[in-house]
């Protein structure tokens, strides 16, 4: 679940505080698990190497199944 619906409820019971103070709450208390990294869902994925700090450039000429125009 969302920590947003429990937001949305205690705020309508005049919890008066944002947000961000009420995930970090719920942290504390151990009442949100840990978000857990998603891979790409299927989505093709690659890792750029370039120097740290550097800007990635690339084309959409180098994407696979680019578009047509």
């Amino acid at each position: 679940m969302w920590a947003m619906t429990p937001f949305d409820e205690v705020t309508a019971l005049s919890y008066d505080r944002v947000y961000s103070s009420f995930t970090r709450q719920l942290r504390a208390r151990n009442l949100r698990p840990q978000c857990e990294p998603r891979p790409g869902q299927g989505r093709p994925a690659g890792v750029i190497d370039h120097p740290p700090g550097e800007e990635t450039h690339w084309d959409c000429v180098e994407l696979p199944d680019r578009p047509a125009a």
